[in-house]
């Protein structure tokens, strides 16, 4: 299969991913806050995620890549997704009132966790191939996110239009569906052999740059505070999920601008990027009302959007060029587990501390965009 097969497929195969992606990423939180009625056991049951994604890109390495050596890319990354739509489902048929019900719900939390680290640890190997075979890297970035946004949004639409006829949950069942049919262009794909590694290995072999580059405990701001601190603000879920559109219809445009500039090596870009980034987390720390979120939320959206093209083309380089992609992949998963573990930490440490989610504490988030940044910026 040539490189500009794989290239194609794994286009088609995105398009389709970032549908589920962006239904769970925008609704989640607020479907388990809808199950729980209760912002601590919410933060749990990301925790124990975190956790479990943690040990598996760690002590659990080894079976990771023994199920991705003996299996392969596609077979792995399938059974991944069916583990993850299978929990997702549970999640979404688990009634409050049965006996144990935080029990399974934690236990199905990790369960969809496993399957998502089988399947983002080969989706990022193949990504990484795709952008490291490219001879303008940052536009096979800015596409491949184009495509992923213009699916995200889509997505959110499905989601605005089951909640409006009280048919908000079946968004799920709509985004299990969809997983299952993205593994169909994968069929047939192989970019490499898999070699032995070692989670100390693979650490070593990857630049502090790039490991610190995806550490972003941000992440868990954008994806867990913000929403439940909108929800708070507003007890409205329509809220949040406009917000959520208006900043991925925001930020095609610039993606694929930024992609081209990136190629001529405009890192000025870059740079503006972080600092309307921080910027806008400050203002997320004195927004008033649900409203006054949507202005600091496009401008952190498109921030991180640029970033991530710098970062993700940088690396694809790296990785391609050291012949390093699968263990060097595993690496940086464990470099942004850890920074989710972190971003976790520190939500429940403010809210055991001040017996909710402090809206200040969002000022901290444009601190985790220097290393990245920094990474980002040196010479391609």
């Amino acid at each position: 299969m040539t490189t500009e097969t794989i290239r194609k497929r794994y286009l088609i195969h995105t398009i389709l991913h970032k549908f589920t992606e962006k239904l769970f990423f925008t609704f989640g939180i607020l479907l388990i806050f809808a199950k729980t009625n209760s912002i601590p056991t919410t933060l749990l049951f990301v925790l124990f995620g975190v956790v479990v994604n943690l040990l598996l890109k760690s002590v659990g390495l080894p079976i990771v890549t023994g199920l991705f050596r003996n299996f392969g890319l596609v077979s792995t990354m399938s059974l991944g997704l069916l583990i993850k739509a299978s929990s997702l489902f549970g999640i979404f048929i688990l009634q409050p009132d049965l006996s144990y019900f935080n029990s399974i719900l934690f236990l199905l939390s990790g369960t969809e966790t496993i399957g998502n680290v089988l399947y983002v640890v080969g989706a990022n190997a193949l990504m990484f191939q795709v952008i490291g075979t490219s001879k303008h890297s940052g536009s096979s970035t800015a596409l491949i996110t184009i495509l992923q946004i213009a699916s995200g949004l889509v997505a959110t639409a499905v989601g605005i239009v089951l909640a409006l006829n009280d048919a908000f949950l079946y968004t799920f069942l709509v985004g299990v569906i969809v997983l299952l049919i993205s593994t169909i262009p994968l069929l047939g794909i192989k970019i490499f052999t898999f070699q032995d590694v070692s989670f100390s290995k693979n650490l070593r072999k990857i630049s502090l740059g790039m490991f610190f580059a995806n550490v972003n405990p941000e992440h868990e701001y954008k994806v867990t505070a913000v929403p439940l601190i909108i929800l708070m603000l507003s007890a409205s879920l329509e809220t949040s999920v406009w917000i959520s559109a208006a900043v991925a219809a925001t930020s095609i445009v610039l993606s694929f601008i930024t992609g081209k500039l990136l190629d001529r090596r405009s890192i000025w870009v870059i740079w503006t990027a972080f600092f309307v980034g921080t910027f806008a987390w400050v203002l997320y720390g004195f927004a008033v009302s649900p409203i006054h979120f949507l202005i600091p939320g496009i401008l952190i959206g498109l921030s991180a959007e640029v970033l991530g093209i710098g970062r993700e083309a940088k690396m694809s380089k790296e990785l391609y060029a050291d012949n390093n992609i699968f263990g060097g992949t595993l690496a940086v998963e464990f470099g942004r587990a850890s920074g989710k573990l972190i971003g976790l930490i520190i939500l429940l440490a403010a809210y055991v501390l001040y017996d909710t989610l402090p809206q200040l504490l969002l000022i901290t988030g444009g601190l985790f965009l220097i290393p990245i940044t920094l990474y980002s910026t040196r010479r391609f």
